[in-house]
């Protein structure tokens, strides 16, 4: 049979360009020329300095059969194409203005500035910002099929990250690696049907997103904990998911401290809430590197590795800038109304159902595959920094809706795909124990039944655009911020940006 090989070197080396592209175009095109071209001539420095001294061997190679890695790249190419990226299939409602956001920034000259409304676009875009320079050059059209290939393009980058982390190179193990990264989702349908048998929350089992199984309210206040399968992270936040998602697989792979703040901070870039999220595996993965040498009071080594050069680069340019670019939208910084930290309901709302709720919540988005897998990860501590990310993140938010809840949880919830992937491949065996055989056979039914987000969303989106012979369905009502009001659409625009910090002192 044919064979594949790919140096993984050259993957680590695209997956740093991936991460780092976009950072830089907005560095040179929004800052200053002094200040954007020095930041970005520094992180290209740091970068350098990481894939020489954490790069992977050039001898390294990744062999596989090549049917079953052209079927599993196949699987993705059409999983990214249903996600509704470049409008090929059916676009979910977040996407009216992420289209929005995506054709100004190929219609307006950057920094954007309507002069329609003498409002400035200031939010997370940077993830449009390379395929948005194509569409600078030939238009929406071929734009929108850029947006298609650097979605895809990153999404192949995990999958090849997570191949290595796995170790596969079997033909079922390829296929079986995509099909996890496309149906990935906790217990959606399950907890449709107990809902409605509880009455906690009314909810029909029907075709369509079963996502939102817990939306409701309780005693005057949001029990809406949601978090996010992978497919509905890519329909709806792809801008904040995508880069979060290779930053985890790059520092399972190199989980080296002195790199951390360099990856964590790239992915900062693409939204604040994911990257807080990534927080804690960086914790963990640093202390478990790091407790040899503090039990040999190895203090100066410890100092060096969390203060490496590329991390210091990545502390001194993209933190700050990012920054105070964030801060200048009011949602972000909290002002006219903005966002703030607190918890999603006070104590005094957990009555005993919120309890059951939120405990019936933690089972089947998370829980039921940790009890699955936790005797293999018992003693990884990564696994439990993951497991006590899962149940705190819901008890907070930012703003005053549940972005916090859905985006903060991504990292934590791909490192247990991950985790439960690597589980499925290692503990298939030719022959099992019976106890063994029932235990493995439940978690793959229960795999199975997941897969039903998936399908259930397909199945409802396919529905809805052969009834109303309206395919692909491209959600792009807004069109263009240019027309709309500062004061309505905080989350995107500011009016006095004359008056702020970032446009005072460091754009152009």
């Amino acid at each position: 049979m044919r064979k594949i090989r790919i140096k993984f070197y050259v993957v680590n080396i695209m997956s740093y360009v991936y991460i780092l592209m976009p950072i830089i175009i907005f560095f040179t095109n929004w800052l200053k020329s002094y200040i954007g071209y020095s930041a970005s001539i520094l992180l290209i420095i740091g970068s350098i300095l990481i894939i020489r001294k954490d790069g992977f061997d050039k001898n390294d190679v990744m062999e596989f059969s090549m049917v079953p890695f052209a079927i599993s790249c196949s699987l993705i190419i059409v999983w990214v194409a249903y996600s509704g990226l470049g409008g090929y299939f059916y676009q979910t409602g977040d996407n009216h203005y992420r289209n929005a956001i995506y054709r100004d920034l190929i219609q307006y000259d950057w920094p954007i500035i309507y002069p329609e409304t003498d409002n400035a676009l200031v939010y997370y875009f940077n993830f449009w910002l390379v395929p948005a320079l194509v569409g600078k050059i030939f238009g929406w059209t071929v734009g929108n099929f850029a947006l298609y290939l650097w979605g895809l393009l990153g999404i192949l980058l995990i999958y090849l990250n997570i191949l290595y982390y796995l170790k596969c190179q079997k033909g079922w193990k390829l296929i079986l690696s995509a099909i996890f990264i496309m149906v990935w989702s906790g217990e959606n349908v399950v907890g449709i049907v107990i809902s409605n048998m509880l009455h906690i929350c009314v909810n029909s089992v029907a075709f369509g997103s079963s996502e939102g199984w817990l939306d409701f309210s309780r005693n005057g206040y949001d029990c809406s904990y949601l978090y996010r399968s992978n497919i509905d992270a890519l329909c709806q936040v792809y801008n904040q998911t995508i880069v979060p998602w290779l930053a985890v697989c790059m520092v399972l792979n190199k989980p080296k401290t002195r790199i951390f703040a360099f990856i964590g901070l790239c992915a900062l870039c693409c939204g604040p809430i994911p990257f807080i999220g990534l927080l804690p595996i960086f914790f963990a993965l640093s202390v478990k590197e790091m407790l040899p040498e503090i039990k040999k009071h190895n203090y100066i080594y410890i100092t060096k590795e969390i203060f490496s050069i590329p991390n210091l680069i990545a502390s001194i340019t993209i933190f700050p800038i990012m920054w105070i670019f964030f801060k200048t939208n009011t949602s972000f910084s909290g002002e006219n109304g903005g966002h703030f930290i607190g918890l999603f309901v006070p104590w005094e709302a957990f009555d005993i159902w919120r309890v059951i709720t939120l405990i019936l919540f933690y089972f089947l988005e998370f829980g039921i595959y940790m009890i699955f897998i936790w005797k293999k990860y018992k003693n990884d501590a990564l696994f439990w920094t993951i497991l006590g990310a899962l149940i705190l993140i819901p008890i907070f938010k930012i703003g005053s809706i549940r972005d916090f809840c859905m985006n903060a949880s991504l990292p934590s919830l791909f490192v247990l795909m991950i985790y439960t992937e690597k589980y499925v491949m290692e503990e298939f065996k030719d022959s099992y124990l019976w106890k063994e055989a029932f235990h493995y056979v439940t978690l793959i039914i229960i795999l199975c039944i997941s897969t039903t987000t998936l399908i259930n969303d397909c199945v409802g989106k396919s529905m809805w655009m052969i009834r109303n012979n309206h395919f692909p369905y491209v959600a792009d009502d807004v069109v263009t911020l240019s027309n709309k009001n500062a004061e309505e659409n905080p989350n995107f625009l500011i009016h006095d940006w004359q008056n702020t910090a970032f446009f005072l002192h460091l754009s152009k």
